[in-house]
């Protein structure tokens, strides 16, 4: 006998739209471990367009779990190693402190609009992020518990 397997929680709402060279994914509510298949096939999807600046605006984003920012690391690399960019917009609340405890704050092009990451420029300095540093210096190491470290760093790794 085969049991229908229930999906708790809210879809995913994310969308992807080109502006100004690049393709902006707006993702919208809470994204947990249910998302990631979503996430993973649109992001799929845009790399494999060859789209070469990717902008993911995280402005409407309430919560991001660490395997949804596992696929997202994993897909920033994999879009560096095409020659591309992906950049992060707006992160607020508990996004933008798991970002920080994970170390990833540093790691991603952070800027504090999606305007701004299009255009390329640095966020404001009320906005601190730390884009000088070695972006995968901090990555796992000595932020936060064990599963987010080992999540995200077999993402990035």
């Amino acid at each position: 006998m085969t049991a229908r397997i229930r999906q708790r929680g809210p879809v995913p709402q994310l969308s992807a739209r080109d502006r100004g060279g690049a393709t902006v994914v707006s993702l919208r509510g809470e994204l947990d471990f249910l998302g990631v298949p979503v996430l993973q096939a649109n992001l799929s999807d845009i790399r494999h367009r060859g789209r070469t600046r990717s902008v993911v605006d995280l402005t409407g984003l309430a919560f991001i779990d660490c395997a949804c920012l596992g696929v997202l690391a994993r897909y920033c690399n994999e879009t560096r190693a095409q020659g591309g960019t992906v950049a992060l917009a707006g992160p607020q609340g508990a996004v933008r402190r798991l970002l920080s405890v994970t170390g990833l704050l540093t790691w991603f092009e952070v800027h504090e609009t999606v305007g701004q990451a299009i255009a390329g420029r640095r966020p404001s300095l009320d906005f601190p992020v730390a884009l000088n540093q070695p972006r995968t210096a901090t990555i796992g190491r000595g932020f936060g518990p064990a599963a987010v470290r080992s999540a995200i760093g077999a993402a990035v790794g």
